[in-house]
């Protein structure tokens, strides 16, 4: 018989020598079980390659040799091929997937990370004649932002723990055997963030000792490598994890504020710190092979000092936190609007978030307008973590534009919806928004800004404004989410969408797009820190960084 002639199940038994229709179920779920442990196997040995080459370089100097060298582009590329395969393929298997969680983050979240801050780390002393520069000299301020988003999210996280205790006993017995695991993996990543953030602001103090440098180097790619490992695996397995949890029995409705607030700060978090130590490590490199150039730069830099606020500026200030807060009759509009009875307008809820956004607008336009953008090469901010906030403020566009679109279908097609119209405009805004807020973000040097332009009275009027009109907006944006029914009616609708495309885009774009407003709050809040200092005459010693 020839083969073109066969059934396709009988091609596979033909060429498998056996017979297909005694391949039960069973041998299927042992199949997919054994993969998962495979895959789980392969990127446990991924992290303990990367471990045992760092430990190899802390005792022979000869071995330091790779990690300057291209093949550790090929490890990490296939280190993130098996730990990628890793967080997709065992999705499904919580056991694995929570033992694998649990031995990762405490080997290399937790102990790697303590052993290479001892090591590799130590005090700048007054005698000491290295020109290289500290790690808060590296990336000044991204500690504050690095406790601010960790000090919430850590306290989000002990409040899923709480309530997952709380409703233990309703949960089913099967997932009451993972019940030990559950709470080790949430114990773990607690104490991992917190070690994390408080270390890593410690290390900001620190010099990189002159032997382990390129040690040092590994020591943050590694970092940056399981941190974007952690973003990834939120993206994939966030939701579940939440069901997993069942702390929304112990919250009712008030878990989906915790929810969003989490998904939108666990998103950030990972993605910056995955981020900031990788541009340590770029920051290192570049010291590294360039001393003579590092060593120039340090001997032209300049002082600042701090003065006392005139009234004037007190005065300006005090207006712009007065606008800033005006701007949350927004977020309390779109409250009242979804308390039916108190039958507020529509056209009063859209007309607020309208004048919250033309409030970004104009402040913003005045700012770029008024003040000197450019800044010298030691008052450069990390390019990655801008990058990383805009690709956040892109898909949470995207999200935006795609759900207004669809808002304006439904209105038009649809006589009983339409009030949609004003959603499709008032998304659409939002999207503007969004894309003014990444050209400025991208733009304006939150260190640079405020020392470069002391004559700028009216920046002590538009920074405020803009700090609390851009927190006001993500305000708006989580009530909608939380209360909203075009919101509801999107997520119901593409449920039954057989493409996954769309379903991503909705799920991912609302977190993302909180983050990256969290992150522009936190841009201009670095800068209202930074007001009232300016530049001085003469060259003296460097101020020193925010955390």
């Amino acid at each position: 018989m020839e083969l073109h002639k066969l059934p396709w199940s009988h091609i596979n038994c033909y060429f498998n020598y056996h017979d297909c229709g005694n391949y039960t179920r069973h041998d299927f779920n042992a199949t997919a079980f054994a993969s998962q442990v495979i895959t789980a196997s392969f990127s446990f040995g991924f992290y303990f390659c990367v471990l045992l080459i760092s430990g190899l370089g802390v005792c022979f100097k000869s071995a330091r040799k790779v990690f300057s060298s291209h093949a550790t582009i090929i490890l990490f590329l296939i280190g993130a091929i098996m730990v990628s395969l890793n967080v997709f393929n065992t999705s499904d298997n919580k056991t694995i997937m929570l033992y694998h969680r649990i031995v990762s983050a405490s080997s290399v979240g937790i102990v790697f990370f303590l052993l290479g801050a001892i090591c590799f780390f130590q005090k700048p002393t007054g005698t000491e004649t290295s020109t290289h520069r500290t790690l808060g000299e590296h990336e000044p301020s991204k500690g504050l932002l690095v406790i601010i988003i960790t000090l919430p999210l850590t306290m989000t996280e002990l409040m899923f723990l709480s309530g997952a205790q709380a409703s233990e006993k309703e949960m089913p017995s099967k997932q009451r055997k993972l019940w030990p695991l559950l709470v080790t993996y949430e114990a773990i990543f607690i104490v991992q963030k917190s070690i994390q953030a408080a270390v890593y602001i410690s290390l900001r103090n620190l010099r990189i000792r002159e032997t382990y440098r390129e040690n040092a180097q590994f020591y943050f790619k590694i970092l940056a490598f399981f941190n974007f490992v952690q973003w990834i695996d939120c993206l994939v397995n966030v939701e579940s994890d939440l069901v997993l949890i069942r702390a929304r029995i112990t919250y009712g409705e008030w878990f989906v504020v915790l929810e969003l607030m989490y998904k939108a700060l666990t998103i950030d978090y990972r993605l910056l710190c995955s981020f900031i130590f990788l541009e340590h490590s770029m920051q290192i490199q570049n010291e590294t092979g360039g001393a003579e150039t590092a060593n120039a730069g340090r001997e032209n830099e300049t002082a600042f000092r701090i003065y006392n606020m005139t009234y004037s500026d007190r005065r300006y200030r005090n207006l712009g936190y007065l606008l800033g807060f005006f701007c949350f009759l927004a977020p309390f509009s779109c409250a009242v609007y979804y308390v039916h009875n108190l039958e507020l307008p529509v056209y009063i809820r859209v007309a607020t978030n309208f004048l919250n956004a033309l409030c970004i607008f104009v402040c913003g336009m005045i700012l770029l307008l008024k003040n000197k953008l450019d800044f010298e090469r030691k008052d450069k901010e990390s390019m990655s973590v801008k990058i990383m906030a805009c690709c956040l403020g892109s898909v949470g566009f995207a999200s935006l534009m795609i759900n207004a679109a669809l808002a304006q279908f439904w209105a038009s097609s649809q006589h009983y919806l339409r009030s949609y119209h004003w959603a499709c405009a008032e998304l659409s805004v939002r999207g503007l928004t969004a894309t003014f807020l990444m050209a400025m973000f991208l733009h304006v040097n939150a260190r640079a800004l405020p020392l470069n332009n002391p004559d700028v009275k009216i920046n002590h009027f538009l920074v405020p404004a803009l700090m609390l009109g851009v927190m006001a907006n993500c305000a708006a944006c989580l009530v909608d989410q939380y209360f909203g029914p075009l919101d509801k009616r999107i997520r119901y609708v593409i449920s039954y969408i057989t493409g996954t495309s769309l379903r991503l885009l909705h799920d991912a774009g609302e977190p993302m797009y909180l983050g990256f407003l969290i992150h522009v709050f936190l841009h201009f809040l670095i800068m209202q820190t930074r007001m009232g200092r300016s530049k001085r005459s003469l060259p003296g010693n460097e101020d020193t960084p925010l955390l």
